[in-house]
């Protein structure tokens, strides 16, 4: 793993990760941190404790792992590693593998709130993903051939089985028979559409119409799926847009909010800091030297 450009300020920093090999994903495992501070990037990572007592911080909430345990790092998230006895192993992965089928982006809703898998909770799938991640380490470190579709096929059955575990242990969790598989599909189709035009002056009507069902089913149907309203929805995916564009430093604040389709700054103010705790600026300022 290549770190470039990495830009600090007294509290926190923005890390430009490159991976080795041009592949899409990449992992570490003997040069593991024992501490690392306050820091987020626009990879994704996915990390394994080796050992009882590891401790990190997530968005402001700390996760202390025991050996066998997963953790979660959602592409753009606050995170430190406050305490750890490597090695632990991490796969880190570009973010835009989430956003490369219409059920993923779907799925994002109801997974990117959830970090944590404890090995020892019942039904747990903490040693599946763990043979996968070392699936993924192997063939990092081999000459097979499409090393690159084999890493990207078992990160996708991390992500499978951490959704499955998700939908499993949900209050509310949905039946997908004959309808309401028409209706997921429906809905993943819109939730791809979205993420796709969210810096349009886009509306529920337009999108309703795109999918070919009514304002008002579509509506219900939308927020049944995905545990929130149509225009809570476009704002994050304006705001991870915006984050993106955070990284340029020729793009003010303004222009990147009005670049990700906000209609003023007021607006993106405020879904920005309902979403991130807190203010563009403050989140702008991971790129600035102290």
């Amino acid at each position: 793993m290549n770190t470039n450009n990495t830009k600090k300020n007294h509290q926190f920093f923005y890390e430009n990760l490159q991976f080795e090999h041009e592949y899409s994903l990449n992992t570490s495992f003997i040069h593991s941190p024992v501490s690392f501070p306050t820091h987020w990037h626009t990879v994704g990572e996915i990390i394994l404790s080796t050992s009882d007592g590891t401790l990190f911080r997530v968005q402001q909430k700390d996760y202390r792992l025991n050996s066998g345990d997963i953790l979660f790092v959602w592409p753009g998230e606050l995170h430190s590693t406050i305490h750890a006895e490597p090695p632990y192993l991490i796969v880190q992965y570009y973010g835009y593998l989430l956003n490369l089928f219409s059920d993923l982006i779907l799925m994002q809703n109801k997974v990117l709130s959830r970090h944590y898998v404890d090995s020892s909770a019942p039904d747990a799938p903490a040693q599946k993903i763990a043979d996968y991640m070392h699936q993924i380490y192997d063939i990092t470190h081999s000459q097979t051939p499409l090393n690159n579709l084999r890493m990207t096929l078992c990160f996708y059955n991390i992500l499978l089985t951490f959704y499955d575990y998700c939908r499993a242990s949900a209050e509310n969790q949905l039946e997908l028979n004959a309808p309401r598989l028409q209706t997921f599909q429906t809905i993943s189709k819109a939730c791809c559409y979205i993420a796709q035009n969210c810096e349009r002056d886009l509306s529920l009507d337009e999108v309703a119409d795109y999918v070919g069902i009514s304002k008002f089913h579509f509506s219900r149907s939308f927020k049944e799926y995905t545990q929130t309203n149509f225009s809570d929805y476009l704002a994050k995916q304006r705001i991870q847009r915006a984050i993106l564009l955070f990284g340029n430093p020729e793009i003010s604040i303004a222009e990147a909010a009005f670049q990700s389709g906000f209609g003023s700054i007021a607006s993106f103010n405020r879904c920005f800091k309902k979403e991130k705790h807190c203010t563009p600026s403050e989140y702008r300022n991971m790129f600035q030297m102290s």
